[in-house]
């Protein structure tokens, strides 16, 4: 399975959310006004906004291939959550959006959203880099709490 690209800058505070992908409940009101709910399904999925404020043309460049490689959220990755250091197996929920940044020499503004592709696919970064099919990048998995941008 391919694993989301290592780029030169983290992923900024402002821009990350952490939610659950969808909720599962399933309401039927009754005629005296009473409601019913159950899940409709019984594992939850988690999803997250991320955003870069101040992407390199060779880091915007790097993303947007692998997005292209995943055919955006058609594809499985595994991707290191920034703030508990975990490695999740999720999929791109939308298409990522890069902009122009006004600030600086061509610098991007990288938004986008993943979401498990499975529930509770969390797992501990315990295994060595490994390679991205098709890009030839080394992945830095290094496990334990990683730093995000201000």
């Amino acid at each position: 399975m391919d694993i989301f690209p290592e780029l030169s800058k983290k992923p900024s505070k402002d821009g990350y959310e952490e939610s659950i992908a969808s909720d599962p409940t399933i309401k039927s009101e009754f005629a005296d006004g009473t409601v019913a709910t159950r899940p409709m399904f019984t594992g939850l999925c988690l999803a997250w906004k991320l955003s870069y404020k101040t992407l390199s043309t060779i880091d915007k460049n790097l993303l947007s291939d692998f997005v292209k490689e995943q055919k955006v959220g058609s594809g499985r990755f595994y991707w290191i959550n920034p703030v508990d250091g975990y490695r999740y197996t999720v999929r791109f929920s939308g298409v990522p959006v890069f902009k122009l940044a006004s600030s600086g020499p061509l610098k991007w503004q990288v938004s986008f959203e993943v979401q498990e592709s499975e529930p509770n696919s969390k797992t501990e970064v315990t295994q060595p880099p490994a390679v991205i099919t098709g890009a030839s990048v080394i992945a830095n998995v290094t496990g334990g709490i990683l730093d995000i941008e201000e």
